[in-house]
């Protein structure tokens, strides 16, 4: 997520990104498991943990016998940090099943599947997350039926880097988090959500033209937003400076918030001494682009 998180549950645009990072997932006869090594998670799809109750029906919507089948994901993908670890692991999920059967894997089909796995992940998802997997590509996203995507235009590969400062929060209580806050101060929480949405399409005109100054300044100031919603922490506060004073032009938390990851916008030659900074006090750190684009 670039810019909008927590408003885009409100129905105001956000913009977000692929990584270029992979999950895996291998399909087998078997007896209704699902395993994460690199998670270290193992569990059976018939149990009553939200990981099993999302990924069953995930499963169901597609009408795979998973009880039948066993699932091995693989992949450098952090869970639980603000990176759309839950769409993914379900898109792939899904798609393996698919191919595993000979079935083919429509776009259309793995999408309303996923969609009803992130309601159990989260409850109450925007549906960007599976959206932006999905397309592949940078988009500015507006909830609705439908959602309203439209692909941005990148003229140049934008560096960032990326590093998750700590384990995340549970998406969905953040976002009743917020909504409480919301409810109990209307007056202050709207004009909040309306600032972030004014925030994109000068967010959208710096992807458009490369200016990493331009997305920085945005990308802190979204964050202050963030942070008067109740989302951000100290450690991602503490994050988010310590990029800016190793060279970034500016940096926030990705995603749910209470945890998980930062991003920072900063020139390639400072990539280096960015990521060295965040090293002293993060999990995991990053460099990747933001690739170029036409609509």
């Amino acid at each position: 997520m670039l810019f909008g998180e927590h408003a885009v549950v409100y129905g105001n645009a956000a913009l977000a990104c692929p990584l270029p990072v992979t999950l895996r997932v291998a399909v087998e006869a078997g007896a209704g498991t699902w395993r994460a090594p690199a998670w270290h998670l193992a569990l059976h799809l018939d149990a009553v943990d939200k990981p099993a109750q999302a990924l069953r029906t995930l499963l169901d919507h597609l009408d795979v016998p998973w009880r039948d089948l066993a699932f091995t994901l693989e992949g450098e993908l952090p869970p639980g940090a603000g990176l759309g670890s839950s769409a993914a692991l379900s898109i792939a999920t899904a798609r393996a099943a698919l191919a595993y059967l000979g079935r083919p894997a429509s776009r259309s089909d793995v999408e309303e599947a996923t969609l009803a796995a992130e309601r159990v992940f989260h409850g109450n998802p925007s549906g960007l997350d599976h959206t932006v997997i999905l397309h592949e590509q940078a988009i500015l996203f507006r909830r609705g039926t439908p959602a309203y995507v439209e692909r941005l235009r990148i003229a140049e590969p934008l560096p960032i880097v990326v590093a998750q400062v700590q384990h995340g929060a549970d998406t969905g209580k953040m976002v009743a988090g917020v909504a409480a806050r919301r409810q109990r101060y209307p007056d202050v929480m709207d004009p909040l959500l309306r600032a972030m949405e004014a925030l994109i399409p000068e967010a959208r005109r710096g992807l458009e033209q490369g200016d990493l100054a331009l997305l920085g300044e945005l990308a802190t100031v979204n964050h202050a937003f963030l942070s008067a919603l109740g989302v951000s922490t100290p450690a991602l506060d503490a994050a988010c400076h310590m990029a800016r004073g190793a060279g970034a032009t500016g940096a926030k938390l990705t995603g749910a918030g209470g945890g998980g990851c930062i991003f920072a916008f900063c020139p390639a030659e400072k990539q280096a001494a960015v990521e060295e900074a965040l090293r002293v006090m993060c999990l995991e750190v990053f460099s990747t682009m933001i690739p170029s684009q036409d609509p």
